[in-house]
């Protein structure tokens, strides 16, 4: 999993308080420090807009550092991201942010290795094709297919069910 995938699963290198920091653009900060302030009810700074990711090492928000409650108890049970969490779809402090954010939500789904076999069934399919002499035969209009016949958002990681499609060729033809 990328680094900069968040515990509650929202992507840091898309934050733009990571990007302000990053990039030491005080006027983002500004703008951002607006939009905390005005979205958490508590004043916020610009200079307490200061990020490199909440797992990654380095500084970190005041709120992202120790008073955000998924980080903190990610961090508690150990776990690299929400994700690992049996719990993760019915958690309230997580649910905050994985029922309005699809993306975050999927991040952490895909945490769960869900896909992480894809490359090793290819590797069969390949080995397989080539043993029975096929070769494998994309082009610009033979693509490689995935049909998704599971839905991320329902399904426990260990259920989804993907086709894998490749285009192949009797070898010699």
């Amino acid at each position: 999993m990328k680094d900069y995938i968040a515990y509650c699963g929202l992507d840091c290198e898309e934050c733009e308080a990571r990007l302000a920091t990053i990039h030491n653009d005080d006027d983002l900060r500004v703008k951002v420090a607006g939009e905390w302030s005005e979205l958490n009810g508590v004043d916020i700074t610009p200079e307490m807009i200061n990020c490199n990711g909440c797992r990654v090492d380095g500084v970190k928000t005041p709120y992202c550092d120790s008073l955000c409650p998924i980080r903190q108890c990610a961090l508690k049970a150990g776990y690299e991201t929400c994700g690992d969490c049996s719990e993760m779809e019915t958690c309230e402090k997580v649910g905050m942010i994985i029922s309005t954010n699809i993306d975050a939500f999927l991040n952490l789904k895909r945490r769960k290795k869900s896909y992480d076999e894809e490359p090793a069934t290819v590797q069969m399919m390949h080995e397989y094709m080539e043993e029975q002499g096929y070769d494998l035969d994309i082009t610009g209009q033979r693509l490689h297919h995935e049909i998704y016949l599971s839905d991320a958002r329902k399904v426990t990681p260990e259920k989804l069910k993907t086709v894998i499609r490749h285009p192949i060729r009797k070898r010699g033809e």
